[in-house]
Parts: structure tokens; C-alpha cells; sequence
């Protein structure tokens, strides 16, 4: 466990355990920063194996839920419900008046919104929900035409409040945008942002020590990426999760080729496309500037694209304006 990702899960473990009843937390980080791995992780500090059966303290679930290719809250309302109404558990109707539970079995269309987080809100408080964690939050800036991300954020919020809970919301640098959009949550908001491996010599060492580690993890030869760091630094930027897919890639490359052992060929032949790198690159250097308020310096076109483009340009200026139609 590198030394970011570890001081990233005592901050969410500690939210999750002590924060407000009805907060909410920001989980952002690159793409391979361990969001995914760090709440996984964070479910087993939490509860592990001593989850009584009649309660339900803590749900993980996608915000991966589309209607017509956008964003719905109602869908990830549902999903709340559906991962509450556990047959195998309590009977609901117990807990809920008949009216209620009488929508609880209609389908989710023919339901509004309201009904179903007023449905959520009881069963959460019934089986004693204390957590909500939400992945993939950036999808939330997948919003329809009418609504802004942030009527999301400021509806979960009031669920939280609501049901006494605290929820957690992961998401890569995208989520940024729809935390910006509302101004009492990203004031009223934990963020924790899981850091890169910068370029300072301390970061350096550091990173190398997670190198290390990925050698012993993956069964690599030893030094096969200790002697390497610089090249994997500039192919990773320093996030520990790419430099995982860049030997997954690796593996495919050696397992297609007639090589008896891994080798840094298959390294070298596996890393990203130009393309792939700067867009990776941008990733990073836009969500660190929204998040720290730093001015975004972004990284220029590969040369072969800065080629193209300028014959476009060029073939642009050179080419004739076309006169009006009916102009003589």
C-alpha cells in the first residue's frame, strides 16, 4: 500500500466512521490513482464479516445508471431500494405503511422520484444504513437538458440528511465539475484526493519503493522496473494504477509472442499511443488545477498532429473565399 493511497483510506475511514450525519465526501484522483480499490478496501475496514443480518450498514453501487445515454437519479434511487429490499431480510412490510409499499412493487417508471427516495429514506433508517458509497460519480456530469449536475449532488445531500447517513461519492478529476457546480456542498464537503508521485527527489524515492513493490506483487524479474523508473514516471505520471496496466499489457504482449519470460520488450511494445499519453497527461494537469487552483499549463499536440494541423491551416488561408450567392 503506497504511502498516498494509505493516507487517503485514514481520511475516508475516519469520515465514514465520526463525520456528521448527513455529510458528504469527495473521493478524486487519476484514472489507476486506487479510487475503486480504496472503497473496496473501506468496506472491509469498516464492517468486514460482522454485519448482523437484520442490518444493512453500508451499500456499494455504480452511479453507472443511464436513461437515454444521460444520467438518472430516479435509476440510482431504485438501485438504493433494490439493494435495501433484501427478501432474505426483515419483511418490509413491517417497516413500511401498505401505500408505500404498494409503490415499492410497481415498476420504477411508474413511480415518481419523490416516492421512491421517501421509500429509501425509510428502509435506510429501518435496517440502520450508516454509509453510501457512490462510484463512478464523474457520470453524474452526464446530465439532461434540464437539470444541472449539481440538482444531484444537492438531492443526495437532502437523502442524506434525510436518512441520517453519510455518503461517500468517488469519481475521477470529471467529478470536479460537478462539485463546482454547487456551492454549499464543495464548501460543506470533505475532499480527499488520492496525489501522484511528483518529480521532487523525495517523490522519486518513493515512487521507486512502489515500483518495488509491483515487483513482488506481479512475479517480475527483479529490477525489471526498478531499472526503468524514469521511462515508467514519464509513461504514468507518477500514478501507481497505470504502471498495474502498463504490466497487464505487458503480459498480453509476452503471452502472444513465442518469449519463455517476460521482458521489457514487451514493455516497451505495450506502452501508450501518443494520443493515449496526452490525453492522460491532460487529465491530470486540468483536475489538479481545479482542485488546487492552479493555472492549467496544458501539454501541446504530438508533433505529428501539430504537422496536420498546420497543412490545415495552411490549406485553409490558401484557399479562395466564394463569393455571394448572385454576386457578380
Amino acid at each position: 500500500m503506497h504511502e498516498h493511497f494509505e493516507r487517503a483510506l485514514k481520511l475516508v475511514f475516519a469520515f465514514a466512521s465520526y463525520a456528521e450525519l448527513g455529510s458528504v465526501c469527495f473521493v478524486t484522483g487519476a484514472s489507476g490513482a486506487g479510487k475503486t480499490t480504496l472503497l473496496k478496501m473501506l468496506a472491509d475496514e469498516l464492517y468486514g464479516d460482522s454485519i448482523p443480518k437484520d442490518r444493512i450498514p453500508l451499500i456499494h453501487l455504480n452511479a453507472n445508471n443511464s436513461q437515454q445515454g444521460k444520467f438518472s437519479q430516479k435509476k440510482l434511487i431504485f438501485d438504493i431500494y433494490s439493494a435495501l429490499g433484501d427478501p432474505f431480510r426483515s419483511d418490509p412490510a413491517e417497516i413500511l405503511p401498505k401505500d408505500v409499499l404498494a409503490s415499492a412493487n410497481d415498476e420504477i417508471d411508474d413511480v415518481a422520484e419523490w416516492r421512491w427516495t421517501s421509500i429509501v429514506e425509510r428502509l435506510a433508517t429501518a435496517y440502520g444504513l450508516e454509509v453510501l458509497i457512490i462510484d463512478e460519480g464523474q457520470l453524474m456530469c452526464l446530465a439532461p437538458g434540464r437539470h444541472l449536475p449539481s440538482d444531484y449532488l444537492d438531492a443526495l445531500r437532502v437523502l442524506a440528511l434525510n436518512a441520517h447517513i453519510r455518503i461517500i461519492i468517488a469519481g475521477t478529476y470529471d467529478l470536479l465539475e460537478v462539485w463546482n457546480h454547487s456551492q454549499h456542498i464543495n464548501r460543506r464537503s470533505l475532499t480527499v484526493h488520492i496525489n501522484r508521485y511528483g518529480k521532487s527527489r523525495p517523490q522519486k524515492v518513493s515512487f521507486l519503493g512502489v515500483l518495488q513493490g509491483i515487483e513482488e506483487q506481479c512475479e517480475l524479474p527483479i529490477g525489471m522496473l526498478t531499472t526503468q523508473a524514469a521511462k515508467l514516471y514519464q509513461w504514468s505520471f507518477g500514478v501507481p494504477g497505470e504502471v498495474y496496466s502498463h504490466v497487464d499489457r505487458a503480459r498480453i504482449y509476452w503471452k502472444a509472442s513465442d518469449a519463455k519470460a517476460i521482458a521489457w520488450d514487451h514493455f516497451e511494445d505495450s506502452k501508450y499511443l501518443p494520443p493515449q499519453l496526452l490525453l492522460l497527461e491532460q487529465e491530470i494537469i486540468v483536475g489538479e488545477a481545479i482542485l488546487f487552483s492552479l493555472d492549467p499549463t496544458l501539454p501541446s499536440e504530438p508533433p505529428q498532429q501539430q504537422k496536420a494541423a498546420s497543412r490545415r491551416r495552411g490549406a485553409r488561408a490558401r484557399k479562395p473565399a466564394r463569393s455571394p450567392v448572385g454576386a457578380t
